[in-house]
């Protein structure tokens, strides 16, 4: 996943490949009149006015007012591009979770592979004794 912006002057070129804006699927998650984005070789770039916000890209004020979308779709276009981060996050913790589910997993085969051995050696004993 490579993502490049260029910060010279506005509109921002954010140049992303595959295409992290989701829900984009080469068409942009945010539709305003003279940015589109254009494709290429399989690469997909998308204009957009930015500025930085509390570490995040949102959009710059004016890009809200010429999208034309519903209140949700509005918040939403500010967050995509910092999504893949945050999608990242959420798969590491799934990981780590999964991780610890099957150590105790394992634990409990252990614990029950050690039941099973102790019912056997009663057995065998109880069989001693009745010979």
């Amino acid at each position: 996943m490579v993502v490049r912006v260029k910060v010279s002057e506005y509109p921002v070129h954010v140049s992303v490949s595959p295409c992290v804006l989701s829900p984009c699927v080469l068409s942009p998650c945010v539709s305003i009149e003279s940015m589109s984005p254009t494709t290429h070789a399989g690469a997909h770039t998308h204009q957009f006015n930015l500025r930085e916000f509390g570490g995040k890209w949102v959009p710059r004020e004016g890009v809200d007012k010429a999208y034309r979308g519903s209140e949700q779709e509005k918040k939403e276009s500010g967050e995509c591009l910092y999504r893949k981060e945050e999608k990242e996050e959420e798969e590491e913790e799934e990981e780590e979770e999964e991780e610890e589910e099957e150590e105790e997993e394992e634990e409990e085969e252990e614990e029950e592979e050690e039941e099973e051995k102790e019912k056997e050696e009663e057995e065998e004993e109880e069989e001693e004794e009745e010979e």
